[in-house]
């Protein structure tokens, strides 16, 4: 069970790697070379994953939601930030999706070592740190993003650190409102909402 588990995410992280060469040759005829960092950033976060699948206790289904929550992001690589989806910012799906599957590798992580604890923890206690966990890599990608604003400006956003704020160098609308308190509370917002979608998945999948 462990080899097949480890196999569907070597054919995950192979078939991310085709897509982001297929959306390198996108931003080279386009000249939006500032994605690169992110194609190369977020294919690194999957190799990470991969190699610690072990101990973060991760299975192939996890993994696939938490790339595919990668690979939208990277899709902005066609201007997506800038764009609205059935009434609601593309920034807003990236955020949520990238919380749900964070999440999801959190609770797994943390219920790994429930089961070698003596102290149980319960569902709920599980998905109350599995959230929180997620929410503090949620703040510490803001606070890179918002110091990639304030050191480097538009030619250094994010310091080229995968975020909505990518696109500034292509859109001047994103850098006019990335760094404002409201996009900041509305990202911190829908990851939230994002995490506690994952623990009511998971809770379902139970029942």
């Amino acid at each position: 069970m462990a080899e097949k588990n480890t196999t569907v995410m070597r054919i995950i992280l192979a078939a991310y790697f085709l897509v982001m060469l297929y959306l390198a040759n996108y931003a080279i005829k386009t000249e939006a070379y500032t994605w690169f960092w992110d194609f190369s950033i977020t294919f690194l976060i999957g190799v990470a994953l991969y190699l610690l699948r072990k101990r973060l206790n991760l299975k192939a289904e996890i993994f696939l939601l938490f790339m595919l929550s990668l690979m939208l992001h990277t899709t902005g690589v066609y201007g997506n930030y800038t764009k609205h989806f059935f009434g609601i910012s593309f920034d807003h799906y990236t955020h949520f999706f990238a919380s749900l599957g964070l999440t999801m590798i959190f609770f797994s992580y943390v219920g790994k070592y429930r089961q070698i604890s003596k102290k149980k923890i319960g569902f709920m206690g599980l998905c109350i740190i599995a959230i929180l966990m997620a929410l503090g890599a949620s703040a510490l990608h803001e606070t890179v993003e918002f110091t990639g604003y304030t050191l480097l400006g538009q030619d250094g956003p994010n310091l080229y650190f995968p975020g909505d704020s990518a696109t500034a160098i292509i859109t001047a609308d994103v850098a006019g409102d990335s760094n404002t308190y409201n996009n900041t509370m509305m990202d911190i917002l829908m990851n939230m909402l994002g995490a506690t979608g994952a623990c009511i998945v998971i809770g379902l999948r139970k029942i």
